[in-house]
């Protein structure tokens, strides 16, 4: 029978199990994700990358909180943040991005 003390440590075991279950499913996330070019232009054109995190509907990865940059490698991050002024050195580091980090080529 269990007593009262010992379901707490049984309780912290299945927080903990949780934890790094849902840890890994945001990480695959983001290793799975469409990451694709977007441009904004004020009056110089600027690249960024952006991420689709559901269907039809793109993220600026410039803006992702700081808890998803947590499951994603720190090489990668600069890849993310970085605006860009043409369209060759945003690609460039969109193919360096899914050569390095993500699992299958979109």
């Amino acid at each position: 029978m269990l007593e009262p003390l010992n379901i707490i440590p049984l309780l912290l075991i299945g927080l903990i199990c949780y934890s790094v279950y849902h840890a890994i499913q945001i990480r695959n996330k983001f290793r799975t994700a469409i990451y694709d070019i977007s441009l904004y232009s004020s009056d110089v054109p600027k690249y960024h990358l952006v991420i689709e995190m559901k269907h039809g509907q793109y993220v600026d990865t410039r803006k992702l909180s700081v808890i998803d940059f947590l499951f994603i490698p720190n090489n990668i991050i600069p890849l993310l943040k970085s605006t860009y002024s043409n369209y060759d050195s945003a690609h460039n580091s969109l193919q360096e991005l899914k050569k390095k980090y993500i699992c299958f080529q979109n």
